[in-house]
């Protein structure tokens, strides 16, 4: 803080500290974040939250929530890996298949 570096807001629990946007700005690092590089375990943890959600969803529905920039092929991936490790569910076949949460599974029958 004493260079200017990082931005306080608040005080005692609420404080913050954050980079001051001007530096940001200035060394062209302000750019969009995107999930096109994203690790494949953040991944399945932003698909298993969205089936938590969002029960019953197809494939392509979770894709468009999670992140559109996200390769179709790294999707499908995680999205696999996440149900052979059983922590999603499927019902149904081909274009029909639908994903829960594994909770949710299990309290239905």
């Amino acid at each position: 803080m004493d260079f200017g570096f990082v931005t306080q807001s608040g005080r005692a629990r609420g404080t913050r500290y954050f980079v001051a946007p001007s530096l940001l700005r200035k060394t062209g690092l302000d750019s969009r974040t995107t999930l096109e590089r994203i690790e494949p375990h953040r991944l399945q943890a932003l698909i298993a939250d969205d089936v938590r959600r969002y029960p019953d969803s197809a494939a392509s529905d979770i894709h468009r929530r999670v992140g559109g920039e996200v390769q179709t092929s790294v999707f499908r991936r995680a999205l696999k890996q996440a149900v052979d490790e059983g922590r999603i569910i499927t019902r149904g076949e081909r274009r029909w298949r639908r994903y829960y949460p594994q909770i949710s599974i299990e309290h239905e029958d």
